[in-house]
């Protein structure tokens, strides 16, 4: 009688009782600018002191593909590689590192505003 009391008792307890189904609220995605408007862009010095230099002294090329935040005034922030092609040059990271060159419009070409938005960012590494 005991050994079943026992029993009884420890199934009872919360830790092993089933758990309450808990319901999470979908995040809704952030905006993804497709048509973004400029201002600002790098100079040919900024593209040049942020070319990998393993990839100059090899003469490769690459490609990356970053997704970034787009902040109050337009800067880029927050920015990660999603893709990167051309070998371990670091494009990805030079990509990211150039995006502090870039300012958007408060609005997409389209009208959409930015601010909170996401932007991705494609960038072709070449030597000519």
């Amino acid at each position: 009688m005991f050994l079943t009391l026992l029993a009884v008792a420890l199934a009872a307890t919360p830790d092993s009782a089933p758990a309450e189904p808990v319901l999470l609220a979908a995040a809704t995605p952030d905006p993804v600018i497709a048509d973004p408007d400029w201002v600002r862009t790098p100079t040919v010095e900024e593209l040049i002191s942020t070319f990998p230099v393993a990839a100059i002294e090899k003469g490769a090329s690459g490609e990356a593909l970053i997704e970034c935040h787009v902040a109050a005034g337009g800067a880029l922030d927050s920015c990660f590689v999603l893709t990167e092609r051309g070998g371990d040059y670091g494009f990805g990271t030079a990509t990211v590192q150039l995006a502090q060159y870039f300012r958007m419009a408060p609005v997409s070409q389209s009208g959409a505003p930015v601010e909170g938005a996401v932007v991705r960012l494609p960038m072709v590494w070449k030597l000519n």
